[in-house]
């Protein structure tokens, strides 16, 4: 879902906190008990084992001077690997989507206008034109102070545009519904701002190469080989499938017409 060009950051972190809401119903000894018995089922399947080991010889911990009394150690192996384990990973995973998606929330929050235009055209006047004045706060640059948008500018456009928007739309329709109709000069702060809410990247992943075409195009025996020569023979190399559907004989054939130093004589 992440990989989709039509995502914004407004589904992406609904996605998100689905996803948590996932990994918090996890957490609790109903869905661990479900997990061991699917765990026995596949493991009798494949003639497995469905116990858990038993730790031989049980740990104890340290007593230090700020504690009233011992820990007492876990000696049931199931209770053990819940507490251990199961529950390590799940916090662990909860910890790390809040942390690394807090930036895509912050930047949802400026932009909380255009998250759902059912809230936008249910939203108060007056909700509606502090989040106005916000959102020209934040795309405001301080050195030039100057801003991308105006703020009470943008309040009238939403007014008068929000009459015209349907409950089921999202920001990508509200924009496409701008320029089919022709309104880009009427509601030119909304356009800004909706160009600038749909194409902020909700992740900052890239996808890494595992080959590279430069070893194929230039060895060693084309080292002394130019940039642009270079460049469109790599060109040609990532294009092959491209390049096998043109005819060659007759690029050829017009490329030694052009180049022939040899007069034709009548």
């Amino acid at each position: 879902m992440f990989q989709d060009p039509k995502l914004n950051i407004g589904i992406a972190l609904e996605m998100i906190e689905n996803l948590k809401e996932y990994f918090t119903k996890k957490r609790s000894n109903e869905h661990f008990l479900d997990i061991i018995s699917k765990s026995k089922k596949l493991s009798l399947n494949v003639n497995g084992d469905t116990t858990f080991p038993i730790e031989q010889r049980l740990r104890k911990r340290k007593k230090h001077f700020d504690y009233e009394t011992e820990d007492e150690p876990i000696i049931d192996p199931q209770n053990s690997f819940k507490c251990n384990f199961y529950y390590i990973i799940l916090d662990s995973t909860l910890s790390s989507l809040n942390e690394r998606f807090e930036l895509l929330r912050s930047n949802s929050d400026i932009f909380l206008i255009f998250y759902s235009i059912k809230n936008l055209i249910q939203m108060s006047d007056k909700e509606l034109l502090k989040h106005c004045n916000d959102l020209q706060i934040h795309l405001t640059d301080n050195v030039l102070n100057e801003s991308d948008i105006s703020g009470p500018e943008l309040y009238e456009e939403i007014i008068s545009l929000r009459i015209h928007l349907k409950l089921d739309y999202n920001s990508h329709d509200v924009l496409n519904y701008i320029h089919t109709n022709g309104l880009s000069s009427f509601f030119p702060n909304m356009c800004i701002a909706l160009r600038i809410y749909l194409t902020m990247p909700v992740s900052v992943a890239t996808g890494e190469r595992s080959f590279s075409k430069l070893k194929i195009v230039k060895n060693y025996l084309r080292s002394t080989m130019n940039q642009d020569r270079l460049t469109n023979l790599s060109i040609i190399s990532i294009e092959h499938q491209l390049c096998q559907s043109v005819d060659t004989k007759s690029l050829i054939e017009k490329f030694s017409a052009v180049k022939a130093r040899k007069v034709h004589f009548v």
